[in-house]
This record gives structure tokens, C-alpha cells and sequence, in this order.
């Protein structure tokens, strides 16, 4: 329980610091596969936290330079087979100094556009080996810049998880979920527009291979997120991210230094036109579970 409550604490101190742009998240952060009980209720099972820092350096896009992201899912309550989970997740969105604008400071010739913040629900199920879930969430955006505006969106979705797969060095986990997007009119807001996807499917997978070194536990590992939806104006679409990298630690509980990859035909950062962008850079990762 005390390392728990450490846990927690740690998580809120990062979460605080940061925020950005609408992100994925990977299996093992929603799903806390460790945090179920032996028997009986156990409340505050178990937790996980990530922060990371990504540069595009390699490319970069008219608003985007660089990521900073946190975000905490915290298992409330749990029994042998059911799990109820709160999260939260905040992320600063920076961006290069556009024509007409000024830098922050001759040492930092860059400028932060928003902070989006994204929390919710969820109530997971054991079937055997697989998962079932069900999730509500929120997403807003709060503008840094006056260009920007300041979407926001209630997310409902449903999910199942296969049992994950361990040989060897090999250890492979994977996410489907199935989600409704819309701006409830329960938030009393007229001057925001709807969102611009409908319906989406939110595909997560990871593979890790841990390499035959003794003096250390490495791994190369390799993350999926692919979102592809339905836009409300008719039409598909869908966005992209994969991360290949070093990890170094064990899987639940490391740092991890990638390459990332991000395409999306529209960040959906809330400005007047649509924002493609093709991101290709690297980051590190700070990982922990509970």
C-alpha cells in the first residue's frame, strides 16, 4: 500500500507539470494486468505512469517541434476479475516560431501552443484469459497562442484485449477498442464545433524482445498505435504513430529511448484549416507500474 501511495504521488507530480496533442495510449497503460485481486476486493490496486519527451528533429511540422506528455492510470478498485481505473493525461504541444511571431527568448527560439488535457473511466473484465472494457473520457484543449482555438470532445468506447503472449525473450501484448466521439451538449457549450471524427477504432499492440545480456536488462521493443475513423462530415481517415526503441529496465517499470514515426492528416490543434503533418523524431520515456 505504501509503495502504491508513493506511486500515486509520483504520478500527480509529473502529470501537473505538462500537457498537447491528442495521443494514443499502449496495452499495458490501460489495461494494468497486474492490478487485479487474488480474492476478494482490494482497493487501490496498482498503477502505471509514463512521461515522455519527444523532439522531431528529423522533420517537423509547421506547429509542431516538439511533445511533452504525462499520463496516470490509477486502479481504484479491484477483485478477482473486474477492475475499475481512473486516468488522467496532460500534454504541451510546442511549436517553431512562425513568421510574424516572436520567440520566447533568444535561447529558446521556439513557442508552446496548447496544453490538452484528456481523463476519464474505465471498468475492465477477465474472461478467462481475454479482456473486456468499457470507457468514458474527456479531451479538451486550452490554447497558449491566440491562433489556436480550443476543441474539446467526450469519447465513449469499448474494448477487448486478447491474452498477451510470452516465448522466451518474446513477449507481445495488443488493444482494439471501438469509439463513439461527440461534444454533449450536458457542457452547455456553443462556441466550440464538433469534433471532427465520429466513430473511430483505436488499435494498440507491442512487442518486446529482451536481449541475452546478464549484466543488464535491455530490450528492443516496438509500439503500434493506428487510429482509424469514420469523420462526421463523411469519409475516412485516420492517424498513425510507431515507436522503435531501446529499453532499458524491466517492461513494466524502465526508460526507453525511440524513434518515433507520427502521421495525421489533421492534428485537430483547432485552428481555421486542417493540419497535415508527417512527424519523424526520436524521445525518451519514463515508464513505472504498480
Amino acid at each position: 500500500m505504501k509503495r502504491t501511495v508513493m506511486t500515486v504521488a509520483m504520478c500527480l507530480l509529473t502529470v501537473a507539470a505538462v500537457g498537447a496533442r491528442d495521443f494514443s495510449e499502449s496495452p499495458r497503460a490501460v489495461l494494468l494486468p497486474d492490478a487485479y485481486a487474488v480474492e476478494g476486493v482490494r482497493f487501490a490496486p496498482g498503477a502505471w505512469a509514463e512521461a515522455a519527451f519527444t523532439s522531431n528533429a528529423i522533420r517537423d511540422g509547421e506547429y509542431d517541434t516538439f511533445q511533452i506528455r504525462s499520463y496516470a492510470n490509477f486502479g481504484v478498485l479491484a477483485g478477482p476479475s473486474t477492475l475499475g481505473t481512473v486516468f488522467y493525461g496532460s500534454y504541451l504541444l510546442s511549436g517553431p516560431v512562425n513568421e510574424g511571431t516572436e520567440p520566447g527568448s533568444d535561447r529558446a527560439p521556439w513557442l508552446m501552443n496548447a496544453v490538452q488535457f484528456e481523463y476519464g473511466v474505465t471498468i475492465q473484465q477477465r474472461i478467462g484469459d481475454w479482456t473486456i472494457l468499457a470507457e468514458y473520457s474527456r479531451r479538451s484543449s486550452h490554447p497558449l497562442r491566440q491562433v489556436f482555438e480550443d476543441p474539446a470532445a467526450d469519447i465513449l468506447r469499448v474494448g477487448v484485449a486478447p491474452p498477451g503472449i510470452e516465448r522466451g525473450p518474446w513477449a507481445v501484448s495488443s488493444l482494439l477498442r471501438l469509439g463513439w466521439v461527440e461534444l454533449y451538449d450536458y457542457w452547455n457549450v456553443t462556441t466550440i464545433p464538433d469534433p471532427r471524427v465520429l466513430y473511430t477504432a483505436n488499435i494498440a499492440a507491442q512487442g518486446d524482445y529482451r536481449l541475452p545480456i546478464a549484466a543488464a536488462p535491455l530490450s528492443l521493443f516496438g509500439i503500434l498505435l493506428w487510429d482509424p475513423f469514420l469523420l462526421r462530415s463523411g469519409g475516412v481517415d485516420g492517424d498513425l504513430e510507431l515507436d522503435i526503441g531501446l529499453g532499458i529496465g524491466e517492461r513494466m517499470k524502465r526508460i526507453e529511448l525511440y524513434g518515433t514515426y507520427y502521421r495525421s492528416s489533421d492534428t485537430e490543434q483547432g485552428l481555421d484549416k486542417p493540419v497535415p503533418v508527417v512527424l519523424i523524431g526520436y524521445g525518451i520515456r519514463f515508464v513505472a507500474a504498480l
